[in-house]
């Protein structure tokens, strides 16, 4: 029997299996296969098809099979290789491979500023430093002095200064409070002077229930007239909503005991300097 000659065997026919659920877009003429050509196949080939399919590193399981990590259909223990071929007949091959690369980088940016918008939409609000911090010069550089009321201050700042994410406008206000230029705690709450807009805008509703949790407000919560509290990190969190003479008064206010019994001393002190007791 004559030997077939080297034309011959490069224009016999390879047959490839499909892998399962790992075909990838391609634009036309990309796909990825496995290569189940045994040994005898392999040592037929050019020199060349050797070494593109050796380039493919093979990934071998813990007790030394071959299997593909990523299937669990039983295949014989032959040597494997993934191979990607490209079908270099179809016109533009090379365009359409870059667009393909092209939206694969738009779609990875696209995912990571979803990631990105759904932090922010869930941030709190930036305030100005942590209970229990001292306001220092480089606050007064940046916000002013403190108006000083026998040590006690107070600082306001609209919160669409410092709640990025949220869409507060000028009637939404958190206001600092400092004793002896430490802050004890911080008030976040709806200026409703002219009407309740601000408070049936159910913006700071929602905050506090994005932010800090979420609590039962009944059938409609524009009604709610109650208040709630949390405990977390040292620190408790009043969500207040009263309505008083057809005024809404809604506030979240954050402090901690410490600091609150300070609070109380100094209005005690306070209260018994203005209207002292008669002996």
């Amino acid at each position: 029997m004559r030997k077939k000659s080297t034309k011959e065997k490069r224009n016999q026919k390879i047959f490839i299996e499909p892998l399962e659920q790992r075909i990838v877009l391609d634009g036309a003429g990309a796909s990825t296969f496995l290569d189940l050509i045994d040994e005898s196949s392999q040592s037929d080939s050019s020199n060349k098809n050797i070494y593109d399919v050796k380039k493919f590193k093979e990934i071998k399981s813990e007790d030394g099979s071959k299997e593909l990590p990523f299937t669990n259909i039983l295949r014989d223990q032959l040597k494997r290789k993934q191979i990607v071929f490209i079908d270099k007949q179809v016109s533009d091959y090379e365009k359409l491979a870059m667009n393909f690369i092209s939206s694969i980088k738009s779609l990875f940016i696209i995912i990571l500023l979803s990631i990105f918008s759904f932090g922010s939409a869930n941030a709190k609000c930036n305030f100005i430093m942590d209970l229990g911090k001292k306001y220092t010069k480089s606050h007064e550089k940046k916000y002013g002095p403190l108006k000083e009321t026998a040590g006690y201050y107070e600082f306001d700042i609209l919160a669409s200064d410092i709640c990025l994410s949220d869409n507060f406008d000028y009637k939404f206000i958190v206001r600092h409070i400092f004793l002896e230029k430490k802050l004890m705690a911080i008030k976040f709450f709806a200026n409703n002077f002219v009407d309740n807009s601000a408070t049936e805008s159910m913006k700071l509703m929602n905050y506090a229930k994005r932010i800090y949790g979420n609590f039962d407000t009944g059938g409609n919560p524009k009604n709610y007239n109650n208040y709630h509290i949390w405990e977390k990190d040292k620190k408790f969190i009043i969500y207040n909503r009263q309505l008083n003479k057809d005024v809404w008064q809604e506030e979240i206010y954050i402090s901690n005991n410490k600091n609150s019994e300070k609070l109380a001393e100094w209005n005690n002190l306070i209260e018994s300097r203005m209207f002292p007791v008669e002996n």
